[in-house]
């Protein structure tokens, strides 16, 4: 039987099906499932645009090489470790969503930060934290519940108390490498990013985050992939754990020549401010989000 994301898990926790075992059977079922080579006598069956059909095969053969690459690459060491690292975080994330949606976190405003900032952006700043505090998280759609939940979870403002400090600061976890994982998380941060480099034989995709110029060798599947187009920016938040660079899986993607983007990129790298994330995330997420 199909189970909807929205109707109550299978194994009867009371929870949806999205909030509690979809993730886990997502990674079942691409771990069982076979190489996805197109069946050469398919094609003539299919009604292409004749215009677009060797580009449509094209893409075709480029995601099965992409699914290949995926299972060639599952043995080696580095990407053993990775995928290792990546269930630890998944477990401690489904665990945190868990704890926000049984109304267990309420976050906090420290009153005694002081930015340094206009009154009027800090007027501003409290106004985007009432709006999404007070999200009613049922009605949104998946995405606005990943974005949403990421500023629950990781820590969206020097002056804001998050899901990981909190789990930290209650001694939640005992064993060494939760405890490490959940510092790592802590550390963590956003930027918007672009890909100059790609190993795909290696799952390796390498970032330089285009306001600081930090860069990073990211661990990625998706990212290291030859079939994403060059032309694109990447917002998203890595993590540090051991010496491996990984993302959390909140992405969001803007094309370099959107007038927006550049714009975007001009104004907040002649004014970095490393504390004020949440600024950009609330404009990149808005903009994105319409």
């Amino acid at each position: 039987m199909k189970v909807g994301r929205n109707d109550p898990c299978p194994c009867g926790s009371g929870k949806k099906y999205k909030r509690c075992c979809l993730g886990k059977d997502e990674n079942l079922k691409y771990e069982q499932m076979p190489p996805q080579i197109p069946n050469e006598s398919e094609y003539g069956e299919r009604e292409f645009d004749k215009h677009n059909a060797d580009e449509e095969a094209i893409l075709e053969m480029a995601r099965a090489y992409d699914g290949l690459r995926r299972i060639m690459l599952k043995n080696k060491p580095h990407i053993k470790a990775y995928n290792k690292i990546r269930t630890l975080h998944y477990e401690i994330v489904n665990s945190m969503a868990g704890y926000f949606y049984d109304g267990k976190f309420e976050q906090k405003i420290d009153p005694d930060y002081v930015y340094d900032i206009p009154s009027a952006s800090e007027n501003r700043r409290k106004e985007e934290i009432l709006y999404y505090q007070s999200a009613n998280f049922d009605t949104r759609s998946d995405f606005e519940e990943r974005a949403l939940l990421d500023l629950m979870i990781y820590k969206p403002a020097p002056n804001l108390s998050c899901i990981t400090e909190e789990y930290i600061n209650s001694h939640r976890y005992r064993k060494p490498e939760k405890i490490e994982l959940l510092q790592s998380m802590l550390d963590s941060s956003l930027g918007l990013y672009e890909i100059t480099r790609r190993e795909p034989d290696e799952g390796y995709a390498y970032l330089r985050n285009v306001l600081t110029s930090d860069e990073y060798k990211l661990t990625d599947f998706g990212l290291s992939s030859e079939i994403n187009p060059a032309n694109v920016l990447i917002y998203a938040r890595v993590i540090t754990y051991r010496s491996v660079n990984f993302g959390t899986g909140f992405h969001l993607p803007f094309e370099k020549n959107n007038p927006f983007i550049i714009n975007f990129i001009q104004r907040h790298k002649a004014d970095y401010r490393p504390w004020a994330e949440l600024d950009r995330f609330m404009e990149l997420y808005g903009y994105f989000a319409k």
